[in-house]
């Protein structure tokens, strides 16, 4: 299915999305590098099929197991049970499975409840619901609560505002999220966008 933009992602509506997944490394993974290093081999293979479904828009049952055979793991520790079950949401996510994922993202709530990419992925659901409410109160809980990459969370944040037609908010946080991420276009050209929004309300 087509979904919107998570940074790779195509949507087929006439609004130009850019939704972005949160992938989350497990907790011994080295922040330079995208490489998840633990105990499980099924918890590495399901960080790196979720990955490639952020990357190509496409995951199957095959993948979803891998992650489900991981949790299985008895060897797991808490934060990386938690960042499996968010991974395993974003490949059910990306097959069209939207309950089952935000079945994944509650879980790993329930495991550790301060972890931003779990609201930011929760927030992301609404907006492919059309629950934009909703996804701006997850992504308001989430973007504190992320150490980094809450470039994202803003420009999701963005998104959502913009699908209300609340152009003003969505115009400030675009403005976040380039102050934050000076060189990232995709938040540049969606910051024009909305401004040429506001211009043709004056």
């Amino acid at each position: 299915m087509k979904m919107p933009d998570f940074c790779v992602y195509v949507h087929p509506s006439q609004l130009a999305v850019a939704i972005v997944a949160l992938l989350v490394l497990c907790s011994n993974a080295s922040a330079q590098s995208i490489v998840v290093i633990g105990d499980s081999g099924h918890g590495r293979e399901c960080f790196s099929r979720a990955e490639l479904a952020v990357s190509f828009n496409a995951a199957d049952s095959s993948d979803v197991e891998v992650c489900s055979k991981a949790l299985e793991s008895m060897s797991l520790s808490l934060p990386d049970r938690a960042a499996t079950l968010v991974n395993r949401g974003i490949l059910q996510l990306s097959s069209g499975q939207f309950d089952a994922a935000k079945a994944s993202y509650d879980a790993a709530l329930r495991l550790v409840d301060d972890q931003g990419e779990t609201h930011i992925n929760i927030a992301n659901i609404y907006v492919l619901q059309k629950r934009y409410q909703e996804a701006v109160q997850q992504y308001t809980k989430g973007i504190p609560l992320m150490a980094r990459r809450q470039h994202i969370g803003f420009l999701n944040r963005g998104l959502a505002f913009e699908y209300m037609e609340n152009f003003g908010a969505a115009q400030s946080d675009y403005e976040r999220a380039i102050e934050l991420a000076p060189e990232w276009v995709r938040a540049k050209k969606m910051l024009a966008r909305v401004k040429l929004k506001l211009s043709g309300r004056s």
